[in-house]
């Protein structure tokens, strides 16, 4: 990657703390951005159970239907947020929390939709699989998972 942004300085608005833009982001930060998606998964899953359920309540009916609702929820939430927002953005909800973001490892640009969903595919297999953390722990220099070898990017700070 090319050069530093600027950072700005402490007490001004936009503040952050001293990665510079562009550095490789470490396995800690992209383990708290995977712990914050999980969290926003649970929690819609719970809402959307609870939704669910009051519904089935209030219409006396089998709450039987309530799962594949949440299922598809999830599906829906993660093809957008890991998918979608993060090949357009740069960023999931939960790297843009922890200001990382997901490049192209060629020039830094956005991969796109399509790009995005890819890598989300290639991460629920090595997910299965279990050896798309530890791979990624073992590049010590850009700590790159599966998906970014097979997409082609790369995680830095934003």
């Amino acid at each position: 990657m090319e050069g530093f942004k600027t950072l700005v300085a402490p007490g001004q608005a936009g503040y952050r703390p001293s990665r510079p833009v562009g550095m490789i982001a470490s396995i800690g930060l992209r383990l708290t951005a995977v712990l914050i998606d999980v969290a926003l998964f649970l929690a819609a899953f719970f809402v959307t159970g609870v939704v669910a359920i009051f519904v089935a309540a209030a219409f006396n009916d089998n709450i039987g239907y309530v799962w594949p609702i949440q299922l598809l929820v999830l599906f829906l939430l993660g093809v957008y947020n890991i998918g979608i927002l993060q090949g357009t953005n740069g960023a999931s909800l939960g790297k843009r929390i922890v200001h990382i973001e997901v490049v192209d490892d060629a020039d830094g640009s956005h991969i796109g939709a399509g790009r995005g969903l890819l890598r989300l595919i290639v991460h629920v297999v090595d997910l299965i699989a279990l050896i798309g953390l530890f791979i990624a722990a073992g590049d010590a220099a850009q700590h790159k998972s599966v998906a970014d070898r097979v997409c082609k990017t790369v995680v830095v700070c934003a």
